[in-house]
């Protein structure tokens, strides 16, 4: 799904892979819809190739699709995908999978990939009933740590070549998105990765994850004179705001788990008037110290230093990261106004 302004040109890349390095020629058929009023199919035609390592190491028709066949189901559509065709140079007994251990159910996974040497494509799913099955319709996949997605339609089996990964020495980076695919109330899932080079099967993965954090970045108004929690607002994605005054602050809680797993990266901005009288957010770090504690949460809190804010409206933005994999990323708007303080200074 592609939202695009009215009035506005844009520009939309469709890549189709044939997931067979080798392969006779046959053909796959897109479906299209604009809006519920325009609809139709596009024909992809794959012209018959071998590859000079099939043709080398005399690989068998049995890899080879049938006419006419279109391989696995499912489209996938995506922006401009980045590469990296480096390999990772791994020992079997360290492959496998890692990940945080929670995410909202809506949310996004983010998972490192080590893998056997000589691995040329992967298969991508849910791990039920002692194998790999489809992945949730919806789900988007991105190889370059969310610069860009893949989106799978009517669920399936994803299946990716390596070179489309990027990569750290922690391994390839693997993004999955659950905001539009259904997870239903499912408290955990176990997503599987399979590895194969071009002569078969490397190796068997997957990683278990709970989904079950939805309370997760809502936002609470604390109060350092009652000492006490006065409000509490929705989600980070804010339906609306916090207004503080002296002797006020915000603070936010997510798993504990993800401060064991992961890093937190948080940053407060002031809305100020640019040269050329244009809005922008320009940094309001030093006026604010961020910290966290981690008990059976771990509590972000956001507060005034020791030098008081300018009044003014203010966005903080927080962030997580799992091996330089960004999962997790909001922004609280809030504001702070000096003419109806009862309280004398702010607390430190």
């Amino acid at each position: 799904e592609i939202e695009i302004e009215k009035d506005s040109e844009t520009e939309i890349n469709v890549k189709i892979v044939s997931k067979y390095e080798s392969h006779q020629a046959f053909t796959v058929e897109i479906p299209v819809s604009f809006g519920d009023k325009l609809e139709g199919k596009f024909s992809v035609d794959f012209l018959e190739t071998v590859s000079a390592e099939d043709s080398s190491n005399g690989v068998g028709s049995e890899d080879i699709p049938p006419e006419n066949s279109s391989g696995e189901e499912n489209g996938f559509v995506s922006g401009n995908s980045g590469t990296n065709a480096q390999t990772v140079d791994s020992e079997a007994e360290t492959n496998g999978l890692k990940s945080v251990s929670r995410i909202k159910p809506d949310g996004k996974l983010p998972v490192k990939m080590d893998l056997p040497n000589g691995t040329t494509f992967v298969r991508i799913g849910l791990f039920e009933n002692g194998e790999i099955s489809d992945l949730p319709e919806g789900t988007k996949i991105s190889t370059d740590e969310g610069g860009s997605y893949y989106m799978i339609f009517g669920g399936g089996i994803a299946e990716f070549g390596l070179s489309g990964f990027f990569i750290t020495e922690s391994g390839y980076s693997l993004l999955l998105d659950f905001e539009k695919a259904e997870l239903g109330e499912r408290e955990e899932i176990t997503v599987a990765v399979e590895a194969f080079s071009s002569l078969g099967k490397l190796g068997d993965y997957n990683i278990s994850v709970k989904t079950d954090v939805d309370g997760t970045g809502n936002i609470k108004k604390v109060s350092a004179v009652h000492n006490m929690e006065i409000e509490e607002s929705g989600d980070v994605q804010n339906e609306g705001s916090v207004l503080l005054s002296k002797g006020d602050w915000i603070k936010t809680e997510f798993p504990k788990e993800w401060a064991e797993e992961s890093a937190l990266m948080c940053s407060v901005q002031i809305l100020s008037i640019s040269g050329d009288g244009k809005p922008v957010y320009v940094s309001a770090d030093e006026s604010f110290e961020p910290s966290y504690t981690v008990d059976d949460f771990c509590v972000l809190t956001i507060k005034p230093g020791e030098m008081l804010p300018a009044a003014g409206t203010y966005q903080a933005y927080i962030k997580w990261e799992f091996e330089g994999i960004c999962f997790y990323k909001d922004r609280v708007t809030f504001f702070i106004n000096y003419l109806s303080d009862t309280y004398s200074t702010f607390e430190s």
